[in-house]
């Protein structure tokens, strides 16, 4: 249960950065009528580790999954300029994960849990 709660931890961290680069990268001013999303891609590591994956859409919501080998966790989040936001939830537990995304794309973060006492980081890069 734990290993979940932290890989759990560990994907909305990433999903927040993928966040960032999508949101962040649009630059601001007006809407853009044509849906645009950016890929991302990374590791996680800390107390739990493995890989993950997340699109950002031109609003800035971003969506993806982290997997540690055996379980995928779906995260949710946003992106506003190049600041990533996120939290997972699984089996009443909450994983709040904060990073950013650079001009050139890459990815950086930490994400936690004070309940469990269990953190790590991520890292990514645009695809």
């Amino acid at each position: 249960m734990k290993k979940l709660i932290l890989m759990i931890a560990v994907v909305s961290s990433v999903l927040l950065l993928v966040s960032c680069g999508g949101g962040g990268g649009g630059g601001g001013g007006g809407g853009s009528s044509t849906t645009t999303t950016t890929n991302y891609s990374g590791t996680f590591s800390g107390d739990i580790a493995g890989t993950w994956n997340m699109t950002a859409d031109s609003s800035g919501k971003i969506s993806g999954k982290f997997n540690d080998g055996t379980v995928d966790y779906t995260a949710t989040g946003t992106v506003t300029n190049g600041k990533i936001v996120g939290k997972m939830s699984a089996s009443g537990i909450d994983i709040d994960f904060t990073g950013t995304v650079d001009s050139s794309g890459k990815v950086t973060g930490t994400w936690s849990n004070t309940t469990i006492g269990k953190s790590g980081t991520f890292t990514g890069t645009k695809k």
